[in-house]
């Protein structure tokens, strides 16, 4: 009884096989749901962020909205071969100066020099137009950009659910595991000791023979003795 209960062992929990393609499969779940709050929470930081460096430049740079809003609206003007009134003005100044000291003041090649002046402008103006916008993107992209919140940094990858449930799993194993080992334990002491108690009972039960048995014997051995004396 004993040597069978020495030889049985803990029972060993059971493992399921993990999937990467199911762990996939959930961490595309986890990010869908979650993807409407993430969208929410990454247009507050971005405005929060843009204001505190929006406000950063005008301290540093007085006036930087208003600068910012004549820079945007000058280059909408030019990518649409457009003058700024300003600009207009000056160059129509200058070509009717031009007209006066060459004498065509009043003639209508001083409107022909400004129609032609401005023609040149507007095609160059649209090219400008151009340059000015992606040097002004590549500007506010380097200004704005690293205070952007990464909507996708806050997803889950399929090797992160991976090492989650294999991590869980292994921590419930243990766990089980060990409960197993503290069970048969506990389980295997209690049959050991029903077992000495069995073992004690019978040798005992055995020594009671073994002396009821000596002492009948010694018994029947005096009695002998005596009759035969008697008899003598």
């Amino acid at each position: 009884m004993v040597a069978g209960l020495v030889a049985g062992t803990p029972q060993v929990p059971s493992w399921t096989n993990i999937n990467l393609d199911q762990q996939q499969t959930n961490a595309i779940a986890a990010n869908q749901a979650s993807l409407p709050s993430l969208e929410g929470m990454a247009s507050n930081i971005n405005l929060f962020n843009q204001g505190q460096l929006t406000q950063l430049f005008n301290n540093v740079m007085p006036g930087w909205s208003n600068m910012s809003q004549t820079a945007t609206g000058n280059i909408a003007s030019e990518l649409q071969g457009k003058v700024p009134t300003d600009v207009s003005n000056a160059i129509q100044s200058s070509d009717a100066a031009q007209a006066l000291t060459g004498g065509f003041g009043g003639s209508g090649l001083s409107g022909n020099m400004t129609a032609r002046d401005l023609g040149l402008t507007s095609l160059n103006l649209m090219q400008q137009g151009q340059s000015s916008l992606q040097s002004w993107t590549s500007m506010i992209d380097q200004m704005f950009t690293p205070g952007q919140f990464n909507v996708s940094s806050m997803f889950v990858t399929p090797q992160q659910e991976f090492q989650d449930t294999f991590a869980n799993q292994e921590s419930q194993w243990n766990v089980d595991w060990l409960k197993n080992q503290v069970n048969w334990s506990g389980s295997f002491g209690e049959l050991l000791g029903n077992e000495i108690n069995t073992t004690s009972q019978q040798f005992n039960g055995l020594m009671s023979s073994i002396v009821s048995k000596y002492a009948g014997s010694m018994a029947g051995g005096m009695g002998g003795g005596g009759g035969g004396g008697m008899g003598g």
